[in-house]
């Protein structure tokens, strides 16, 4: 069942009638049951609307009001039980406001049939208005398949065949494809783009194709074999049709709302020929737009919000790719560059926690990093012992320049580390040895001189003991004045014989 919402601004609830009678005044009905389900049989849905987009509001009913077998009578005497098939049934929809009012006659009603599907064995009828054509402005790569919707109400599935050969059945062992290149819903969007056949084929240009449509209902029933089949050639218009003509989009970006719904938004590009751009998502990265979900279009706007409206299996603890592809009048650019956006709740998380440094430090630590903080340490320590060399030697230069200034000595060698060859040539003689006889006789001469055998008496010199002298009876003996003392002079002759 199928229904536009209420827009009401004191809206409380709907309530949705169904019974085996007409149900266009529920006046009775409404002051015997009230909205007691377990009497009326009825279900109350208390949401003005289920989605944002306020989209018609769409359900499963199993129950239903039913009197006496055939005889339509006051749906007071009616009881709920579940639907039964082959039995027309009545529904309407009644709009409650929140002090209770509501109109109870004169309502819209819908009518329908239901239908035993485990029971049904009949297919639906083979589809007669199908419609093979070329796709215009492209590069002959490409047809569009259109047709006419099958009017039994039961029907589930469209199977799309192709071939580049004539074929009359689909089925195993006939002489067409077994397996079907689209399967589209009950309501698809057409026409259908078929640039692909049977065997993964591309369409090309010149190429003969054959396209069948098999109609399948809730119950599996189809007709597999004779069917309507057409045919067409594609033409290379001189046209791309991948696209790539387009300027790509930049500055896409993406920014979690709301912990689950996604913005998206782009620059516009400056190509006048760009009437829109398709929005694309997957949970893998992807460069073309054949490998992801488009989840929708805007004209005019460089934003767009991704919901669970528009994308139902969008979760907020996944990555998502997202890209935007811009079109034209043709087609939209198939190669894409895809952003990815992380988890909400990872992100924050992350907002959340401090910074660590040890983290940042750590993450420093890598082996190319140790590899060339220890060439840097090892060329220092080079440079170092470098400048200290340099530094030792003009020392010592400046060391051996002030002896020679000093003593004289002249620089025959260059430095104290020289040997002079001729000394560096002749073998040196080792020291005379001294006989065990030389040695005692050394050793008893010190003895004599220690003993003093002659008893002499040691001559001790007397140390004079200076006193201290009163400064004015030196100054009145001198006549008043103090003398510097003469300092002795010092012989170093004996250093140049020691040199």
């Amino acid at each position: 069942m199928i229904w536009t919402i209420s827009d009401a601004d004191d809206f409380a609830y709907y309530i949705v009638w169904v019974a085996d009678q007409p149900v266009d005044d529920l006046t009775e009905a409404w002051i015997e049951f009230g909205d007691d389900e377990s009497k009326c049989g009825c279900l109350k849905i208390d949401k003005q609307w289920i989605d944002e987009d306020k989209n018609p509001i769409q359900l499963t009913i199993s129950t239903a009001l039913y009197g006496s077998q055939g005889n339509m009578m006051d749906l007071t005497q009616t009881t709920p039980q579940l639907i039964k098939p082959d039995i027309e049934l009545f529904t309407t929809v009644t709009v409650h406001d929140v002090k209770g009012n509501v109109h109870l006659t004169d309502l819209v009603q819908a009518s329908t049939t239901p239908i035993n599907n485990i029971e049904d064995t009949t297919p639906p009828e083979r589809l007669d208005n199908i419609r093979l054509t070329d796709r215009p402005m492209d590069n002959g790569s490409a047809l569009l398949l259109d047709f006419d919707l099958s009017d039994i109400s039961d029907v589930d599935s469209y199977e799309i065949y192709a071939a580049t050969w004539s074929f009359q059945g689909v089925s195993t062992g006939s002489d067409g494809p077994v397996y079907p290149i689209a399967e589209l819903s009950r309501n698809p969007e057409l026409p259908l783009v078929i640039d692909v056949v049977d065997g993964n084929q591309p369409v090309v240009t010149g190429l003969e194709i054959w396209v069948a449509v098999v109609v399948k209902d809730s119950s599996g029933n189809a007709f597999m074999q004779n069917l309507n089949v057409v045919s067409n050639q594609s033409i290379d218009d001189g046209f791309d049709s991948s696209g790539d003509y387009l300027n790509p989009v930049d500055e896409v970006s993406l920014t979690w709302i709301d912990q689950n719904k996604i913005q998206t938004s782009w620059e516009h590009s400056n190509d006048g020929n760009v009437r829109g751009y398709q929005i694309y998502i997957s949970t893998e990265d992807f460069s073309s737009t054949d490998d992801a979900t488009l989840v929708g279009e805007v004209l005019a706007s460089n934003t767009f919000e991704i919901s669970s409206d528009n994308f139902e299996d969008l979760t907020n603890d996944t990555s998502w790719y997202v890209a935007v592809s811009p079109f034209d009048d043709i087609t939209n650019r198939k190669m894409v560059e895809a952003v990815k956006i992380d988890p909400e709740t990872v992100t924050s998380e992350e907002k959340n926690q401090p910074t660590d440094d040890s983290n940042e430090f750590a993450s420093l630590l890598t082996p190319p990093n140790l590899i060339a903080a220890g060439l840097v340490l090892l060329a220092l320590f080079l440079v170092i012992a470098i400048v200290r060399t340099r530094g030792n030697q003009r020392s010592r230069n400046k060391s051996w320049e002030l002896q020679e200034a000093t003593w004289g000595i002249q620089d025959d060698f260059g430095s104290w580390d020289d040997v002079d060859p001729i000394m560096s040539q002749a073998p040196q003689a080792p020291p005379p040895t001294i006989s065990q006889t030389q040695t005692n006789d050394i050793y008893n001469a010190a003895q004599r001189i220690d003993s003093n055998p002659y008893g002499r008496e040691t001559n001790q010199s007397q140390q004079p003991v200076l006193q201290p002298q009163n400064q004015n009876i030196l100054n009145d003996l001198t006549g008043g004045e103090t003398s510097t003392p003469v300092k002795p002079k010092i012989d170093t002759s004996f250093l140049d014989d020691l040199l």
